[in-house]
């Protein structure tokens, strides 16, 4: 595979944080996804499946954004619309609401659109992947939008005139994107509403490894896989399957616990370090097996 050097450099002066990439200053985080595109395996991922709305919004927005530029510029725009229509609700703004509620129709649709898209093209991947790594049976992710019609901005806009009343009297947006919900269902049914927090926590793994296979698929390129330790709760044969179910990457670097699920990347000659006591020192292959 092909593989690239960049030199990175994160500054940190009073407070204020400054990234290089091969010693050009990076002012747009697009720009960091473009040149080190990263998929992070943490412990808090689980709150994609049981968390918040925002939480599970915020994971496909992040998908969408990895392999989408232009999804980051109108997810930006939606944003400040969506704010600065909240502003003129509460001060009760009449002349202004009409014009911002178009503009929010308008760059809502697109995003309803993509994220529509993307969920039938994620679940390519997904559900082969939960059956492969849990054994056991497929799930399917339904994206639950606010608006029930975003075909095109004029049945939005005649939602949002139903709901003009409301949003004036609680000084909000009651509907948009930024209501949209995310479920993960087997058999028609929600599934997070009686899993286990074992499942829960492999449906999270599995979410991540999606989320790389479905990078690798619609860009070509070859990930960042960053992996602290989220391999605890998973028996032997879950692990070994979670490892085989890993798409090319570009780099990985993984923390454990223990040294005992090393053998599973083994074959790939890893670099192995230790730490203890803040001391970091590399381990020879004949004191990890």
């Amino acid at each position: 595979p092909y593989h690239t050097e960049q030199k990175v450099q994160i500054k940190l002066t009073k407070g204020k944080k400054e990234i290089q990439v091969n010693d050009r200053r990076i002012h747009d985080r697009k720009e960091i996804i473009s040149n080190m595109p990263c998929i992070v395996f943490a412990h808090d991922d689980f709150f994609f499946v049981n968390g918040p709305p925002e939480r599970k919004r915020w994971f496909f927005n992040q998908t969408l954004s990895l392999y989408d530029p232009l999804f980051i510029d109108s997810l930006r725009r939606y944003r400040k619309i969506v704010k600065a229509r909240n502003i003129v609700l509460k001060e009760k703004h009449m002349d202004e609401i009409d014009v911002l509620t178009y503009q929010l129709a308008e760059t809502g649709v697109l995003l309803c659109q993509k994220r529509i898209d993307l969920i039938r093209r994620f679940n390519a991947s997904f559900s082969p992947l939960f059956r492969k790594i849990s054994g056991q049976f497929d799930l399917e992710i339904q994206y639950r939008p606010s608006w029930k019609q975003f075909d095109s901005v004029e049945p939005v806009l005649s939602i949002m005139d139903r709901t003009k009343a409301r949003d004036i009297e609680f000084g909000t947006s009651t509907t948009g994107p930024h209501r949209d919900t995310f479920t993960i269902h087997h058999q028609g049914q929600d599934f997070t509403r009686t899993a286990s927090t074992g499942q829960i926590r492999l449906i999270s793994l599995v979410l991540r490894v999606a989320q790389a296979v479905f990078f690798k698929a619609m860009t070509g390129k070859q990930p960042i896989l960053l992996l602290d330790d989220v391999l605890l709760e998973l028996d032997r044969r879950k692990r070994k399957a979670f490892f085989e179910s890993l798409p090319e990457y570009d780099q990985a670097l993984f923390t454990f616990l223990s040294h005992a699920d090393i053998e599973y990347i083994g074959k790939q000659k890893p670099l192995v370090y230790a730490v203890n006591k803040g001391s970091i020192t590399e381990w020879k292959k004949q004191e990890m097996f």
